[in-house]
Order: structure tokens, then C-alpha cells, then sequence
């Protein structure tokens, strides 16, 4: 009799669950207090996990910024700004262009206001993700996965 593959579905599920909590907790810290430093124990109490799990699931506060920054994208329509690039024509690559990522902005515009701000005013508080997607954005998108995802 074979061995029969054990596969931990439910706690898959609850894992990405609890990630994207925190990564939910994450957007709201930005909202409700732009001008303050993201505080990870507030990020932690508000998706009910300790601390520990954020650094255990995301490496370290680049870590997850780089990951909020990954779901930030993928929920604003990075996809329609990929396809956007596929455009041989120049004219309409640009304006394709401009109009997916006004799209993009436009449906979070605080939190792209505040990781905007953050680079600028602290460039290490957000662990380099905000050059890190812009850089990505430059080169066409399709590498964000690739890049950010590895800590996973």
C-alpha cells in the first residue's frame, strides 16, 4: 500500500489568512496616521498577531514593506499596467501607461501618498521599497513577483 501525500491545506489557508492581515494592518497604519512611523507593534496588534509572526513571516521590516508593496500593486491593477507596456505603438504605450497607473494611484491614493513621502523624507523606513517598485515599474513590472515574493 502506498504512502498517501499529507498536505496541510487548512493551515495554508490560515497562513495566507494571517498574512494578508497583517498586510491589511499595514495599509491601515498608513491611512489613519501618515505622519507616523510605522509602528510594527501596532501593525501586529491590530492583525491580532505578535510580533514574532511578521518578522517569522516576512524577514524584517523591509520584508514587509516589500511584500505590503507587492499586494498594493496586485490589488490596484499592476496587470493592467503590464499590459499597458505590451503596446507596440509609442503614443499608445504612453497613454495606456499613464491612464493604469492613475487607475493605480487613484484607488490608493494616501498609501501611495505616504510611501511616496516616506522615501523621500526617510528613504530606510520602508526598506528601499518604494525605489524598488518604481524600479520595477521602469523595467516593465513583470519582475515584481520574482523579486519581492522570495521571502516567502
Amino acid at each position: 500500500m502506498g504512502r498517501r501525500k499529507y498536505e496541510q491545506v487548512a493551515r495554508a489557508e490560515t497562513a495566507q489568512q494571517t498574512r494578508q492581515r497583517i498586510l491589511d494592518a499595514v495599509g491601515q497604519r498608513l491611512r489613519e496616521a501618515p505622519t507616523e512611523q510605522l509602528s510594527m507593534e501596532k501593525v501586529a496588534r491590530l492583525a491580532n498577531v505578535s510580533r514574532a509572526t511578521i518578522y517569522s513571516d516576512f524577514g524584517s521590516r523591509g520584508g514587509l514593506f516589500d511584500a505590503f508593496v507587492v499586494d498594493l500593486w496586485e490589488r490596484t491593477g499592476l496587470d493592467q499596467l503590464s499590459a499597458a507596456a505590451d503596446s507596440d505603438d509609442a503614443r499608445e504605450h504612453l497613454r495606456a501607461a499613464i491612464a493604469a497607473a492613475s487607475r493605480m494611484k487613484g484607488r490608493e491614493l494616501a498609501v501611495y501618498r505616504v510611501l511616496h513621502s516616506m522615501d523621500r523624507l526617510d528613504p530606510e523606513s520602508a526598506g528601499g521599497a518604494v525605489r524598488h517598485m518604481e524600479g520595477i515599474a521602469h523595467a516593465g513590472g513583470d519582475d515584481l513577483r520574482l523579486n519581492v515574493r522570495v521571502v516567502q
